[in-house]
């Protein structure tokens, strides 16, 4: 089982996270503003109210993670469309990314005590907030994906097999870019890498040469 006080498991949790809401973001965009705004009866109205409600709740935390507890909510009248919403969250992305460059390996377990927004005060090991983060945003991408589906729009795929796919699939590319300095590349691509950024692609990777010197035709 995967130590999740460890740095790189919740490195791997934040980054996943801002791939999935991405994901979600770009098939938001595709709505007409009128379903963007449009009270769906959710638990925070549709489309647009859920996606700022996660918004602020990650804002929330990070303040938290720095000593602060707010209390104010964000309103959704502030953010017209799905731009807006995109905007705000690149910009709380890379302040999060610098603040969790700055934490020290040994610093994921470190306690910290926090006020909610009724003021009541808590104290709980940083690894298990930042778990928090992650699990509240994907059960409200949950419901993001169903308002979708109902406003018409074709809901992404976010589960976290698909992201860990893409990533290698990254890992491979950049190594098969890197070359030595007399021009030859570092190592070819195999079948099983071929069959990862295929993957990642949502295409079929070519089968591996039945023969050992033609392609197998595919079916």
């Amino acid at each position: 089982m995967a130590d999740m006080t460890n740095k790189d498991a919740l490195a791997r949790l934040l980054e996943y996270t801002s791939w999935a809401n991405h994901r979600v973001l770009r098939v938001a965009a595709t709505l007409s503003v009128d379903d963007f705004r449009r009270d769906q009866g959710s638990s925070h109205g549709g489309v647009r109210g859920t996606l700022v409600h996660m918004l602020w709740a990650e804002w929330l935390w990070l303040e938290r993670f720095k000593g602060l507890s707010p209390r104010e909510r964000f309103d959704e009248g502030d953010y017209p469309d799905v731009r807006a919403v995109s905007q705000r969250w690149r910009l709380l992305e890379e302040h999060r990314s610098a603040w969790f460059e700055e934490v020290a390996d040994d610093a994921v377990s470190r306690r910290v005590t926090y006020s909610n927004t009724k003021g009541e005060s808590f104290t709980q090991p940083l690894w298990q907030l930042v778990q928090h983060v992650a699990n509240h945003a994907t059960y409200h991408r949950g419901q993001v994906v169903t308002l979708l589906r109902q406003a018409g729009a074709k809901p992404p795929a976010t589960d976290m097999m698909m992201w860990d796919r893409e990533v290698k699939a990254g890992e491979v590319r950049e190594r098969e870019r890197r070359t030595d300095r007399s021009g030859e590349w570092l190592a070819p691509l195999d079948p099983a890498a071929a069959a990862a950024i295929a993957a990642a692609e949502g295409a079929q990777a070519p089968a591996p040469p039945a023969d050992g010197t033609e392609p197998a035709e595919r079916d």
